[in-house]
C-alpha cells in the first residue's frame, strides 16, 4: 500500500518520524509520499525523502500560504521541482474555501508553480476547493492547449491525460482521493 498524499514533515510527525514511519511499515503502508506546503516544509520534506527509502517528495507551495510567500521563495520551491529527488510538484492550486489568502495571490502562486511544473515535465498535485471555474482557466491557459492527449471536461471531473495530469471533483462537498499511476504520466483520480 502507497500513501499518496500526506505531510510529514509537519510538527508532530516530523518529531518522532521513525516511529511514524515504523507504525505506518507495520500496517502494510510500504511507501509514502510527503507534499510539502512552504519553503521551509519542503526542505524538510526533501530530507525526509532523501534519508529514507520508503518516503518520496513532493514540494509545492500550498494556496493557505500564497500570501506569505516571497518572488524569491516562488523561485526556490519552483527549482526544487527539477530535482531528481522530487516525484512531483505540489500541493499547489486554488481554495476559495477558507480564503486564508487573497485570491489574487493563490492565482500568482498557482500560475508561477504551475508554469515551473510544465517546464520540468514533473506531475501536479493539485489542491482545489470551491474554485473549480479558476483553476480550470488557469489550466487551460497554460497546459491544455499544449497537450497532446486528449482531456474531457464534463459536469463530473475533468481528467487531462498528460506528463502534467490532474483530475479535479466537483464542488459538492465529495472528498477526492489522489493516485500516482507512475511518475511519467501520472493520473490524478477524484473519486465522484
Amino acid at each position: 500500500m502507497i500513501d499518496t498524499h500526506c505531510h510529514l514533515s509537519y510538527g508532530p510527525l516530523f518529531d518522532q518520524i521513525d516511529a511514524v514511519l515504523q507504525r505506518a511499515q507495520a500496517v502494510g503502508v510500504r511507501h509514502i509520499i510527503s507534499i510539502g506546503t512552504r519553503l521551509d516544509d519542503c526542505l524538510r520534506t526533501l530530507d525526509l525523502s532523501r534519508r529514507f527509502a520508503q518516503v518520496s517528495a513532493a514540494v509545492g507551495i500550498h494556496p493557505h500560504y500564497a500570501a506569505e510567500v516571497s518572488d524569491d521563495e516562488l523561485e526556490r520551491v519552483a527549482a526544487m521541482f527539477s530535482d531528481p529527488d522530487v516525484i512531483a510538484a505540489g500541493e499547489m492550486g486554488l481554495d476559495y474555501h477558507y480564503d486564508f489568502s487573497p485570491r489574487q495571490p493563490q492565482r500568482k502562486a498557482f500560475q508561477r508553480q504551475l508554469a515551473a511544473a510544465t517546464a520540468s515535465g514533473k506531475p501536479v498535485i493539485l489542491h482545489c476547493r470551491e474554485a473549480v471555474d479558476d483553476a480550470l482557466a488557469i489550466l487551460a491557459d497554460q497546459i491544455i492547449d499544449s497537450l497532446s492527449q486528449p482531456y474531457t471536461i464534463d459536469n463530473s471531473r475533468v481528467v487531462i491525460g498528460a506528463s502534467v495530469g490532474i483530475a479535479i471533483a466537483p464542488d459538492n462537498g465529495v472528498t477526492s482521493e489522489a493516485l500516482i499511476r507512475n511518475a511519467d504520466t501520472a493520473m490524478y483520480h477524484a473519486k465522484a
